[in-house]
């Protein structure tokens, strides 16, 4: 497995299904140093169609088997009324070093820019902006935006994927996933359901993380992810930001 990639991750599996392209040739757009957020937290993360920016995308959801799935119904059409967020990343090595800061912003369903900080300084070092299949990368000290396009857009909505834990607990496709609670935390002052999840890939790919749920919305305010090599990437969620994505001018 690479190096944890949420993202998602948020994020997501840990499979970099953000539709990265080939970096041109002029300027290195991916360094081997950063990692990007995980678009999905499971197995069944794909592109799909993209309708216009801001659109919350109401999934279609499977009946309630038991208790979890109760949980994991209500995290779903709570999730469905998102139209944007923010996303504060940081990331781990082995001796729990941190090697990666970086903040994300997301308009969904296809739209987002990251921005990866200087460790020293807190000031962007790269930034990338994603809309639909077009993409730019702009590098510290440049004032250029270096375009380029991929392959097929992504919906960001996966980022944290609720419904596809619920569609996947069956274990029909290959992926299965346990849930258990933990004692509840607060985050940023918001009463959150704490609760661990184990969800085992298809090619013998196994994701552990927590997520805080927020008690009133239902929505997650962190995420922490854990890869069996010591690797950690923590993302702490906000929703109360007013931004727009464009193309770079």
């Amino acid at each position: 497995m690479a190096r944890l990639a949420p993202v998602a991750l948020l994020a997501l599996a840990v499979t970099l299904a953000c539709g990265r392209p080939a970096a041109p040739t002029a300027t290195p757009a991916w360094p081997a140093s950063v990692t990007t957020p995980s678009p999905s937290l499971s197995s069944s993360a794909r592109p799909s169609p993209a309708p216009s920016p801001g659109t919350a995308i109401q999934p279609s959801l499977p009946a309630p088997r038991d208790a979890t799935d109760e949980k994991l119904l209500a995290w779903s059409a709570a999730w469905a009324t998102v139209q944007r967020f923010r996303v504060d990343i940081e990331t781990k090595d082995e001796a729990g070093v941190v090697y990666n800061r970086s903040i994300m912003r997301v308009v969904l369903p296809d739209r987002y820019h990251l921005t990866n900080l200087d460790l020293e300084t807190d000031q962007p070092r790269m930034q990338t902006i994603v809309i639909g299949t077009k993409t730019w990368v702009k590098l510290a000290g440049s004032d250029r935006w270096e375009p380029f396009d991929t392959q097929a857009a992504f919906d960001y909505g996966q980022a944290w994927d609720p419904t596809t834990l619920l569609e996947e607990r069956s274990g029909a496709t290959g992926a299965t996933h346990s849930l258990e609670q933990l004692a509840p935390e607060t985050i940023d002052g918001v009463p959150c359901e704490r609760w661990s999840i184990v969800s085992e890939l298809p090619l013998g790919v196994t994701l552990q993380y927590t997520v805080w749920i927020a008690e009133t919305d239902r929505l997650p305010r962190q995420i922490v992810y854990v890869q069996p090599d010591g690797l950690a990437q923590l993302q702490r969620y906000s929703y109360d930001e007013e931004f727009d994505i464009q193309p770079p001018d």
